[in-house]
């Protein structure tokens, strides 16, 4: 089996990341893949010293920016037969390795999805609700073990797919996915609904458990809203480079339950209320005219290429 992290410019979490895997490397005759995406910080060092700890422990570059990129370096360079994915902001619980690894004794599995609980350690805002924990990476489908239901995908955070299914649905498409400082998503659903259509299934685990690292950067409304603006934009790229029917209706749902999570706490106060008009005009409906206009200007660059 083959665990991938990749990572850019986070050393301290990554750290903290592969002193919670390293030591079940050996539960599953395991190796682990940590690629280093263009990182300016002390990642580099990290990877190094955690290198040379273990013979299992592998270090990559990927010198062009983007997630997608990075995750298929992994692809190309795993030698296990299945292939987990974890982001370098996770922290994983014991016997993760083995809980996210059993489901694929059976051969109809393709893809696991694991179980991510958020961990915030300055604490979670109070103005937050679990219904938008999603947006935070956040994927909790209760206790039990099942399948996941057409157009249940697993996320990124935490995952694991065939490697073979990987290399033959070609990885990851670089058009989603984080690049840099842009919250662009998608990729992982983009890639699972892939892995779907070659006929396997895709399952839930719970055991499979780590805990998602919240920073605090991202404890605020205006992060939030980034996160929402990009997941419409990731949203209009999938439909105009895949074909799909637009997802304005999910745009909608994205903007009731933004504003709901945060009217608890803008209530009172005219600076609150005008903070919270302003974030009303911002992710208004109006505005995803303009995610149909990226979607088609993206449709045009597609027919282009």
């Amino acid at each position: 089996m083959s665990v991938a992290i990749c990572t850019r410019d986070r050393a301290s979490l990554l750290d903290g990341c592969l002193a919670s895997v390293v030591p079940q490397l050996s539960e599953c005759d395991s190796e682990l893949l940590v690629v280093d995406n263009a990182s300016s910080d002390a990642t580099s060092e990290v990877i190094s010293a955690w290198e040379g700890s273990s013979p299992h422990i592998r270090g990559l570059s990927c010198h062009e920016v983007g997630l997608s990129r990075a995750r298929n370096l992994a692809i190309e360079h795993a030698r296990g037969e299945i292939l987990a994915f974890l982001d370098d902001d996770t922290l994983a619980s014991r016997g993760w390795l083995t809980a996210i690894a059993a489901p694929f004794s059976e051969p109809s599995v393709g893809g696991v999805a694991g179980r991510a609980r958020l961990l915030w350690p300055a604490g979670e805002p109070g103005w937050l609700s679990p219904a938008v924990d999603p947006w935070f990476s956040a994927f909790d489908l209760g206790e039990a073990a099942r399948v996941l239901a057409e157009g249940e995908v697993p996320f990124g955070v935490n995952m694991a797919v065939r490697a073979r299914l990987a290399r033959e649905v070609g990885g990851f498409d670089v058009r989603l996915g984080r690049v840099g400082r842009s919250l662009l998503s998608g990729e992982d659903g983009a890639f699972f609904e892939r892995i779907r259509g070659c006929g396997v299934t895709l399952v839930y685990e719970p055991a499979a458990d780590v805990r998602h690292v919240v920073s605090s950067d991202r404890a605020r409304w205006t992060w939030l809203a980034r996160r929402v603006w990009a997941q419409g934009r990731s949203d209009a790229i999938y439909d105009a480079v895949s074909g799909r029917s637009g997802r304005s209706g999910d745009l909608r749902t994205a903007r009731r339950m933004l504003l709901g999570a945060l009217a608890r706490d803008w209530r009172g106060t005219a600076l609150r209320i005008r903070s919270a008009q302003r974030l009303r005009a911002a992710i208004s409906v109006e505005s995803l005219s303009r995610l149909q206009r990226v979607a088609h200007a993206t449709e045009i660059l597609r027919r282009g290429s």
